[in-house]
């Protein structure tokens, strides 16, 4: 693997997940507030419209040895579970570097809370029997929520969803998952902005 910048300087916050929805909008909120970011990136050509100032760290969060490159130096993580194969050992390897570097993980993805880990178990057997595409998403969020202070964001329905099911909405169709009638909304620029608060804030509660 190779770096397009130098790992060991002063970025302090790492984006796995840049060339997403949700990275790129933490990207674009962290550059707002001054912060100095890295992104782990499996291209350059993913992230090439980053501005320079960005560090580009090239490597696969699959691999521990990358992750480990990645997060040297920085203080927190955000990290946006991938809709791939192995999901749940790539959200295994982060926690894995995050504890050995010491960097607190900002986590944004599909989730079940829950009071006990009973209750949240059982939730997460619900829902997996009706979506079972979401049973690794949940497993490796529920490997986040373990780590002591990590931040696990739960954001809903995009609002920006519209823009893909432009033509349906026009025709008088609007799309919801499972068929729900009412759900939650969110800009995704509001998921950016509460991302770029946790990683920067660490007296910031986790949880």
């Amino acid at each position: 693997m190779q770096n397009h910048n130098t790992v060991g300087t002063a970025s302090r916050v790492v984006v796995i997940g840049a060339s997403g929805t949700m990275g790129r909008r933490a990207v674009e909120s962290l550059l707002a507030r001054s912060a100095p970011v890295r992104v782990l990136t499996r291209a350059l050509d993913r992230v090439a419209d980053l501005p320079d100032s960005v560090e580009r760290v090239v490597g696969d969060s699959r691999n521990p040895d990358d992750l480990l490159r990645a997060l040297e130096g920085a203080t927190s993580v955000f990290y946006v579970s991938p809709h791939a194969e192995h999901e749940e050992a790539m959200a295994r390897n982060l926690v894995q570097a995050a504890s050995q570097t010491g960097v607190r993980i900002v986590f944004a993805g599909v989730h079940v809370d829950g009071r006990t880990w009973l209750s949240r178990a059982l939730t997460r057997t619900a829902y997996g029997l009706l979506a079972p595409h979401y049973r690794t998403k949940m497993r490796a969020s529920e490997l986040v929520r373990g780590v002591r202070d990590a931040i696990v964001l739960l954001p809903s329905n995009f609002c920006q969803n519209d823009e893909v099911f432009r033509d349906a909405i026009l025709a008088g169709t609007f799309p919801q998952p499972l068929g729900i009638k009412q759900i939650n909304r969110v800009d995704v620029r509001d998921v950016g902005d509460a991302a770029a608060r946790a990683l920067l804030d660490p007296a910031l509660p986790g949880g």
